[in-house]
């Protein structure tokens, strides 16, 4: 068990912040009503909920530049909102990308 355990740690899971995203999942689906998703669907936004979590917690605590204290409470609302983060976080790091690209081009002239 150990071992299972050290290979987990070793390729980046977290479990605090696993069992935070798989919950808030469970909130996100006992929240919507009259949906028709099968037990695949289900478990897949478990998954992805625990997994969006685990690894976006850790860039989300970094960029706001906030304690590892709310590291729980992140991981609960990324597994809540589920692509909704994943998406937010690629347009911000675009726009970074996009701005410091601009700024380089007006440094040129």
């Amino acid at each position: 068990m150990e071992q299972i355990i050290h290979v987990l740690r070793a390729i980046g899971i977290d479990f605090v912040l696993i069992i935070s995203g798989c919950s808030g999942a469970v909130s996100l689906l006992t929240s919507k009503k009259n949906t028709a998703m099968n037990w695949k669907e289900k478990a897949s936004i478990f998954l992805a909920g625990g997994l969006s979590a685990n690894y976006l917690t850790p860039l989300v605590i970094h960029l706001t530049n906030l304690s590892d204290d709310y590291r729980a409470g992140f991981g609960f609302l990324i597994g809540y909102s589920g692509l909704k983060t994943v998406e937010f976080l690629i347009k911000k790091m675009h726009d970074r990308v996009d701005g410091n690209s601009n700024k380089n081009i007006e440094d040129e002239k």
